[in-house]
């Protein structure tokens, strides 16, 4: 197999896979901070720097997830015209 098939095929299940644990990781972030689990000490205080930032890992780790799943995540949705070379 030659290596421009070998990128074809594996390149965007690997960037799928990256962006799964990408947004795991900021999900974990985000439950850590916001909802205390895993269980957590001092919990930030509500509307400060951290607890802004856990909105942001919290939502935002939620969003990449599905998106990486679907194959128009990365703009096959949006038909292109098409120009004529001839």
């Amino acid at each position: 197999m030659s290596t421009d098939a070998l990128q074809s095929v594996r390149g965007p299940r690997a960037l799928s896979i990256l962006r799964i644990v990408a947004a795991l990781i900021f999900f974990e972030h985000g439950t850590h901070k916001l909802l205390g689990f895993p269980p957590i000490d001092n919990p930030p205080a509500v509307l400060s720097l951290s607890w802004i930032a856990g909105v942001f890992e919290l939502f935002g780790g939620a969003l990449p997830g599905p998106g990486a799943s679907m194959p128009c995540g990365r703009g096959e949705a949006w038909p292109h015209p098409r120009r004529s070379t001839g």
